[in-house]
């Protein structure tokens, strides 16, 4: 029987150093046709982690952000952009868990 992936699911993640006040961002699933979207990144079975990915990746994922500085202008992607590279790179590899993108995951 083929399993369907929960369109419906949210994921609720704050970045390990962001202890005080923290930031929480609200990650979805992706569906199969964003998945297939995202893999034009892949190059014999690499990843590029480069920015073009890291924004396609989190603009599809990050749904919400729980923010008061973002509350006033309510543009997630400008928010997610004005993050520095280790948050990014944090992100990345929450959504691409959530996804069941990484290697261990994606071998089972």
């Amino acid at each position: 029987m083929l399993e369907g992936i929960d369109l419906d699911q949210r994921i609720e993640y704050s970045c390990k150093g962001d202890t005080e006040n923290p930031t929480v961002f609200i990650f979805k699933p992706l569906d199969g046709f964003e998945m297939l979207r995202l893999s034009e990144y892949v190059k014999t079975d690499v990843v590029s982690l480069g920015g073009d990915y890291v924004r396609e990746m989190l603009s599809l994922c990050v749904i919400e952000v729980k923010n008061p500085d973002l509350t006033k202008s309510g543009d997630i992607e400008k928010f997610i952009s004005m993050q520095d590279v280790t948050t990014l790179t944090e992100l990345t590899f929450k959504a691409m868990r959530v996804n069941k993108l990484m290697d261990d995951e994606a071998k089972n």
